[in-house]
């Protein structure tokens, strides 16, 4: 299982932010990183992740797909997402 953050700046605000988070929150495990950024787990790699989120996207819209892993640090995050990062970042 692969872990990917994922990073997105929508050109207008709230157009296509519910298709966009219903896609991300179809893969196996996700968490809502912050305002627009998410970490999901799935077999796909970093590329069909991209492909399949950017088919949501408009022209203009930006998308960021990165691996991650263990460790990671964070601060001030809540509890809910810091126990999703130690249950599944390896």
């Amino acid at each position: 299982m692969n872990a990917f953050i994922i990073y997105y700046n929508l050109s207008q605000p709230g157009s296509n932010y519910e298709k966009l988070t219903s896609t991300i929150q179809t893969y196996e495990g996700w968490a809502q990183l912050g305002n627009f950024s998410y970490l999901v787990l799935t077999e796909k790699n970093h590329a069909e992740v991209r492909d399949t989120l950017a088919k949501v996207l408009y022209k203009d819209d930006s998308l960021f797909v990165g691996k991650i892993s263990a460790p990671a640090a964070w601060f001030n995050l809540n509890s809910q997402v810091g126990n999703w990062i130690l249950s599944n970042l390896k």
